[in-house]
């Protein structure tokens, strides 16, 4: 526990200064590295049985990081915003009993957070004073995950959606949003 605290405070405090200090290409190719582990990651998520379909997502992933820089970014996200009301659907649907576990629907999901959260990011942090409402959004996530977490902990009894994630309850969400 105490080398996971200290692991935390030093990759935080390196982020805080890249956040705030670095030159844009590095900040985003940083962020692009980050991402590009976070499709690894979700390509294990899906479930995904050989080396060569993770890699293959990830270049997916890879591809429409770079296809993104010749979309504007309001156009993006406003793709984006179907991607995310066809996934909210689609969570729904699981956590009623309907079966979407199929790899393609896990990647589908994956792309409209990936994706549009790299450029979100990217594009909030090249406006003026971007570094600052980033790092406002990034405590803030924080804080409401954190009081979730405690309060979900000690006083959670009444669950969310069980299918979907399992520890969540509605105690700990109002401890989040309070």
């Amino acid at each position: 526990m105490k080398l996971r605290i200290i692991t935390g405070v030093i990759l935080a405090l390196f982020m805080l200064g890249v956040l705030l200090f670095a030159s844009e290409p590095f900040f985003t190719g940083l962020t692009a590295i980050i991402v590009i582990l976070a499709a690894w990651e979700w390509s294990g998520l899906m479930r995904l049985p050989t080396l060569p379909q993770r890699l293959g997502y990830v270049a997916i992933v890879v591809l429409l990081l770079l296809l993104s820089n010749f979309v504007s970014p309001r156009g993006l996200m406003l793709g984006a915003s179907f991607g995310w009301i066809a996934a909210l659907i689609l969570m729904l649907l699981y956590s009623y009993g309907r079966v979407f576990t199929a790899v393609y629907w896990v990647g589908f999901v994956g792309i409209f957070v990936l994706v549009p959260f790299w450029v979100g990011l990217n594009v909030l942090r090249t406006m003026q004073s971007g570094q600052y409402v980033v790092l406002f959004l990034v405590i803030l996530v924080a804080a409401i995950d954190t009081g979730g977490y405690f309060v979900g902990s000690f006083f959670g009894r009444t669950r969310i959606a069980e299918k979907l994630s399992p520890s969540k309850s509605f105690e700990g969400l109002l401890g989040g949003i309070v």
